[in-house]
């Protein structure tokens, strides 16, 4: 087994598509990040002092995260007084606009401001939430989760490419019908291929993971860690009626895309094997991973049925917003969130998917036996 799965994974390795589009993606997750380090007027790195001095960069950032720890805490009514206190309300550009300009006007101006005079009510805002919302510095780690979510799904379609030639290149090349031949091709061949995969598949995983974890935490830091997911642009988590502070949402954004990844390499190397064509494996595996994000299987209401069968895509399942935008799901009394409902499927999946898998080689390799 040792002897075949190293044979495996130097196949793997030899490919030069692969080598390219790594370092490809590496340079596109740096190329992502560098506006954070030189440009400005980026939102989230670009703060106004009451002086009315611009900051830009590191500094924004710092400013931005004191004036939101100044508010830190459970969101109330008071609370949004408290913070409108200190901005001036402008109409100079046609809209309600507040200054000087930082993370906590921003978060007044996208949630509450009606006019001058009035803002909304945080139930009238939140009206999903059964839970107190917990305020505190949310951009960086709303931009963590938008950032790693497109990432992960153009790394995932990497993986593919790679991994569609696995069992179709050798039915192309007739080596199948070789290996299948000895007593050792036949029992441990496919057992690993699979392996094979699965190891590339978490290492591309964790790399990129790895990389976007480390860029950012050493820019931004750990502060807003235990904001709720509800507190930032109004497009991304402001809608969900989960209770959830940005740390849980990226744990178990973590979790989610492992589990994906593996699913998503175990149907690729089922195509490979059925379709025993590396481009008819290749596009259709990509085409199952991206079809989902055709507008039809993107509107559902929150508690849908309908919407919760899409969260159990792989294109869905790797995005938190739409994860956590599903109200829990109750069983027997008990509510069961979203999250572990895929922390269940995924695996179960996979694993039929790979016992199917072996199964079936089983089968054909004894109707080669047979032939010969």
């Amino acid at each position: 087994m040792k002897g075949l799965l190293k044979s495996e994974l130097k196949k793997i390795a030899c490919r030069k598509i692969f080598w390219v589009g790594l370092l490809l993606l590496l340079l596109y997750a740096v190329y992502q990040f560098v506006p954070f380090l030189i440009a400005k007027g980026y939102y989230i790195t670009t703060a106004q002092t009451e002086e009315g001095v611009t900051l830009y960069g590191r500094e924004a950032v710092k400013y931005n995260q004191a004036r939101a720890q100044e508010y830190q805490g459970i969101l109330t009514d008071e609370t949004v007084q408290s913070m409108l206190e200190n901005y001036t309300v402008s109409t100079e550009q046609g809209w309600n606009s507040l200054y000087p300009l930082d993370c906590v006007s921003q978060f007044i101006q996208m949630h509450f401001l009606i006019n001058e005079s009035e803002v909304k009510t945080v139930s009238a805002v939140y009206p999903q939430m059964e839970e107190p919302l917990y305020y505190g510095y949310s951009d960086s780690w709303e931009d963590f989760l938008h950032t790693i979510n497109t990432q992960m799904k153009i790394v995932l379609c990497l993986v593919i490419i790679v991994l569609a030639p696995i069992f179709a290149n050798e039915y192309q090349s007739s080596m199948a019908s070789i290996i299948f031949t000895s007593p050792k091709g036949r029992r441990e061949d496919v057992r690993a291929k699979i392996a094979a995969a699965l190891i590339l598949t978490n290492l591309c995983a964790v790399l990129f993971i790895v990389v976007e974890s480390v860029m950012h935490l050493a820019f931004f830091g750990v502060e807003g860690w235990n904001t709720s997911i509800q507190i930032g642009w109004p497009g991304f988590f402001r809608s969900s009626p989960v209770a959830m502070n940005f740390l849980e949402a990226v744990i178990q954004g973590i979790i989610l895309t492992i589990l994906v990844y593996n699913c998503m390499a175990m149907l690729t190397l089922l195509i490979s094997y059925f379709s025993k064509n590396t481009v008819t494996a290749m596009i259709l595996s990509i085409v199952i991973f991206l079809l989902p994000s055709l507008p039809f299987f993107t509107a559902a209401e929150p508690d849908s049925l309908f919407g919760r069968i899409l969260v159990l895509l792989p294109f869905h399942a790797l995005n938190m917003q739409f994860v956590t935008y599903y109200r829990p799901i109750t069983l027997f009394g008990a509510k069961i969130p979203m999250f572990y409902m895929l922390l269940f499927y995924y695996p179960v999946v996979t694993g039929i998917m790979g016992v199917f898998l072996c199964k079936v080689c089983q089968r054909d390799n004894k109707r080669v036996l047979a032939g010969n």
